[in-house]
C-alpha cells in the first residue's frame, strides 16, 4: 500500500476495514498468529466473503486467524455463524 505514511498490517487493515465499513461492505477483519523459530508473529488482514482482500490469497496457510476475533469489528446485524 502506497501513501504519505506507510503503516504497519494492524494500521493498514483496519483503515480498509473502516473506509469499506462506511460504504456499507461487510468485510472481516483477522488477526492471525505463528511461530517462527523462538519468537511469536502475528499479521493482520481484511477478508469479504471469505477472499482475502489486502494480502496473498494463501496467508491463512502461514499464520493462524484467532478464531473469537470473528465478532470483534462485525457489525451487530451481520450474517455471523
Amino acid at each position: 500500500m502506497r501513501g504519505l505514511v506507510r503503516g504497519n498490517c494492524l494500521a493498514q487493515s483496519l483503515t480498509i476495514w473502516w473506509l469499506l465499513r462506511r460504504q456499507g461492505i461487510l468485510v472481516e477483519l483477522r488477526v492471525g498468529v505463528r511461530k517462527q523459530q523462538d519468537c511469536l508473529e502475528a499479521h493482520a488482514w481484511i477478508e469479504h466473503r471469505s477472499r482475502v482482500l489486502n494480502d496473498d490469497s494463501e496467508i491463512r496457510a502461514h499464520y493462524s486467524p484467532f478464531r473469537g476475533a470473528r465478532g470483534i469489528f462485525a457489525s451487530l446485524d451481520a450474517d455471523l455463524p
